[in-house]
C-alpha cells in the first residue's frame, strides 16, 4: 500500500496510449485506444479524465498512490499555463485550457 506511482498519458491523432509507472521507472500497467481525431477540447478532457479513471480503478489505487500524471500531445502548449494554442493532429483541440482536465483528474485523486 505504500507503493507509489505516476500516471503517463500520450494523446496523437491515431492513437492515446497510457501506462502507470512505478517508482523504479518500470511499466506495470499499459493500454491505448484510438484517439478521436475530430475530438474538441471539452471531449479531450474528458477523454483524459477518463484514462485516469480507468487506471486507477484497473490498479485499485488510492489517491495518495499517485506522485503525479505526464501529458504529451503534439501541440504548441503554453507550460506555465496549461494553454493548448493548436494541435497537429487533432485539428478542433485549439485555443483551450487543458489544465481544466487537471483539475478535474485532481479532483479524482
Amino acid at each position: 500500500m505504500d507503493e507509489k506511482y505516476t500516471i503517463g498519458i500520450d494523446v496523437d491523432g491515431t492513437k492515446t496510449a497510457y501506462g502507470l509507472f512505478n517508482e523504479s521507472g518500470g511499466i506495470v500497467y499499459r493500454g491505448q485506444h484510438p484517439t478521436d481525431a475530430v475530438a474538441d477540447g471539452p471531449s479531450l478532457s474528458e477523454t483524459i479524465v477518463n484514462v485516469v479513471e480507468d487506471i486507477l480503478t484497473a490498479n485499485c489505487l488510492l489517491a495518495g498512490q499517485v506522485l503525479g500524471i505526464g501529458l504529451g500531445m503534439p501541440s504548441f502548449i503554453n507550460y506555465d499555463t496549461g494553454f493548448v494554442y493548436m494541435t497537429t493532429s487533432i485539428p478542433n483541440v485549439k485555443d483551450i485550457g487543458i489544465i481544466g482536465a487537471a483539475e478535474l483528474v485532481r479532483e479524482l485523486l
